[in-house]
C-alpha cells in the first residue's frame, strides 16, 4: 500500500517545484541568450547588413555589446559603438538588465536551497529531489504548451503582451528614427530565441520525466 504525502510534504514538494520551475526557465534563457551564433544566423537569414548599412561584423559587435551590458552588475545606461539612443531607449535596456540580474538571481539561490537541502539528513532524498523536478517539469510542459498555442496563433501580439507584463511602462515602444538600433533587433530574432528556448526546456523536461518514472518503476 503507497503510503499517502503529508500536507507539509506536499506543499514543500509544490514549493520546490514552483523554484526548480523558475530556476530551470531562468538558467535556459541565459544559455540561450550568450548563444550569440544565433545572432549570426539571423544577420545572414534576414540581411541585417542591408537594413541597418553596418557589417556583419559591426552588428555582432553591438550585439555582444548589449548581451554584455545585460550581465554586467554595475549600473549606467547602455552605449553601443554604432548606434545613437533616445533616453527612453536605454531606460528600456536598463529594465532589461534588471530583468536578467534577477535571472542570476534565482539561479544562486536555487542552487544555494539545493545545496543546503542535500547537505541535510532527510530520508529519500534523491526520491524526494526527482520529484520536485518532476513537478517542476509538469509545470514547464503546462506553461509553455499554452505559449506555444499563443506564438504559433499569433506571435506579435504575445510579444506585445510579454512586455506589458513584465514592463511598466511603453518605452519597449521603440521608434526606428530615435532608436535605429531596433532595426537591428527585428521580431524574428525574438520568436527564434523563444523557440530555441522552448525546446531546449522540453528535451531538458523530457529527460527528467523519463529518468522519475524509470526510478519509479524500478522502486516498484
Amino acid at each position: 500500500m503507497l503510503k499517502r504525502k503529508t500536507i507539509k510534504q506536499i506543499v514543500v514538494e509544490w514549493v520546490g517545484a514552483i523554484w526548480f520551475f523558475l530556476a530551470l526557465v531562468s538558467t535556459i534563457v541565459l544559455i540561450v541568450l550568450n548563444c550569440t551564433p544565433i545572432y549570426q544566423y539571423v544577420i545572414n537569414k534576414y540581411q541585417l547588413s542591408l537594413i541597418t548599412g553596418l557589417s556583419s561584423e559591426k552588428l555582432m559587435l553591438n550585439y555582444k555589446s548589449i548581451i554584455s551590458y545585460l550581465q554586467r552588475p554595475s549600473g549606467g545606461y547602455l552605449e553601443l559603438p554604432d548606434f545613437i539612443m533616445s533616453e527612453a531607449g536605454m531606460i528600456h535596456f536598463a529594465d532589461v538588465k534588471n530583468i536578467f540580474l534577477a535571472l542570476y538571481i534565482i539561479v544562486l539561490l536555487f542552487i544555494v536551497a539545493l545545496g543546503i537541502f542535500i547537505v541535510m539528513k532527510h530520508q529519500h532524498k534523491d526520491k524526494c529531489i526527482l520529484s520536485i523536478f518532476n513537478q517542476g517539469a509538469n509545470l514547464v510542459f503546462i506553461v509553455f504548451g499554452v505559449l506555444i498555442c499563443l506564438i504559433t496563433f499569433n506571435f506579435s501580439n504575445t510579444f506585445t503582451m510579454f512586455h506589458k507584463i513584465f514592463f511598466r511602462n511603453d518605452y519597449w515602444v521603440f521608434d526606428y528614427r530615435t532608436d535605429p538600433v531596433i532595426l537591428a533587433l527585428p521580431e524574428q530574432l525574438f520568436m527564434l530565441l523563444s523557440i530555441i528556448i522552448i525546446v531546449f526546456l522540453f528535451v531538458v523536461c523530457g529527460l527528467i520525466k523519463y529518468t522519475y518514472y524509470k526510478m519509479k518503476k524500478s522502486n516498484n
